[in-house]
């Protein structure tokens, strides 16, 4: 067995990114730029009211004295020069008049026809924002590797980038293995299960990118699980088995893969639950072989693909940030594997689902993540801190 970061850096390894290619904005979420965005201008462009009020300039003003309303600088203008002695009306998002320096917001002024007094004064700057201040011309707006959010598209869209570059979505597809499964809404008969697996796992695959084939399944065949993953690594950057990548009579993804001709660079990790995770290369193509039981298979996934998958994306943050937090209840860890304990993040920390079995269907649905313990004897304590790992969403 290895240990959990030698498996992810052996699975990284020589992982770039696998193309460009140009999207609108608007359908470009989620992807990952594969060239910076550079503003072509200041933003905001001039000096611009942050609120409702009166420019003004605020060397001049003093309280409790009227001052003549000489224009209205409303968003989208082009305001007339502010006249000395006066104030100027103006909106949210409006240019600020030259002359003027400050805004005082209209909570603060009382109107009497076309004059205004204000109940205190202004310093320069009040309740303005300055040119430039969210981005100077020709600075980087969006860097390349960055991951496309709602926030990045709006600023996209701010500095007039309707099309992007971005890296092409990995081809990815999930081939399962075993005679006992069924699909979902299939007639049920004894000694079948129905493949729970793939909704979750292709949903986690989406969530970070990758473009995903129909699942496939496959009996427990030699012969057929050659045929099958020899024809999807045709069409595909990575393909992900799904049980059978153990050392059983049955298991036939390891002997498979090297029929092929693959290079099997994992195939055991120190982690509980997940132990006979694979990592196969292919020439330029990838197989990872998860585990079948479902907290197994969507951890080591989330560990393990999920990092891949990025990279091939080109994606700036690989592993995504793992948070610190307490235990709000005892887990038990093991001194020989890592493990990875299923739970949900609550006002008082991480509470651990209180069934770990990886067959475990009812904690998986109730889970944000996972935390992963250190490799001691017994339980971790309430209130140690653990790194938590989130579900991809």
């Amino acid at each position: 067995m290895i240990p959990v970061e030698e498996a992810q850096r052996r699975i990284l390894e020589g992982a770039r990114r696998l193309g460009v290619e140009v999207l609108p904005a608007r359908a470009a979420l989620g992807r990952v730029l594969a060239a910076s965005v550079v503003a072509p201008r200041a933003f905001p462009e001039g000096a611009v009211s942050a609120m409702d009020g009166y420019a003004v300039a605020a060397a001049s003003i003093e309280a409790n004295t009227p001052y003549r309303v000489s224009a209205m600088a409303p968003a989208g203008g082009v305001p007339q020069a502010l006249a000395t002695g006066t104030v100027v009306r103006i909106f949210t998002g409006a240019l600020l008049p030259p002359g003027a320096d400050a805004v005082i917001i209209q909570e603060n002024a009382d109107v009497d026809g076309d004059r205004v007094s204000f109940r205190r004064g202004a310093l320069p700057g009040d309740h303005v924002r300055p040119a430039g201040q969210d981005l100077r011309a020709g600075a980087v707006a969006l860097c390349e590797g960055q991951r496309l959010t709602a926030g990045a598209l709006m600023l996209s869209a701010s500095v007039d980038a309707v099309e992007l570059l971005v890296a092409q979505a990995p081809r990815v597809a999930f081939l399962c293995t075993g005679d006992e499964l069924r699909d979902p809404g299939a007639p049920h008969a004894p000694g079948l299960i129905a493949e729970s697996n793939t909704p979750g796992l292709e949903a986690l695959a989406r969530a970070v990118g990758a473009r995903v084939s129909p699942s496939r399944r496959v009996e427990d065949s030699l012969s057929r699980t050659i045929e099958t993953l020899e024809a999807l690594l045709a069409d595909h950057d990575v393909v992900f088995t799904v049980g059978g990548a153990s050392v059983g009579d049955r298991d036939h993804v390891r002997p498979a893969l090297l029929a092929l001709g693959a290079e099997i660079d994992v195939s055991k990790v120190r982690l509980k639950p997940g132990k006979p995770v694979m990592h196969a290369r292919l020439g330029s193509k990838r197989v990872i072989g998860l585990p079948g039981n479902p907290a197994s298979a969507l951890v080591t996934f989330a560990l393990f693909a999920v990092p891949l998958l990025r990279a091939l994306q080109g994606d700036r943050r690989v592993h995504a940030p793992a948070l610190r937090v307490a235990l709000a209840a005892p887990a038990r860890a093991t001194e020989d594997r890592v493990v990875a304990a299923i739970g949900a993040l609550e006002a008082g920390g991480f509470s651990p689902h209180g069934n770990q079995a990886s067959g475990a269907m009812t904690a998986l649905a109730a889970s944000d993540g996972f935390v992963l313990l250190p490799m001691v004897s017994g339980q971790v304590q309430s209130g140690t801190l653990v790194s938590f790992i989130a579900w991809p969403a």
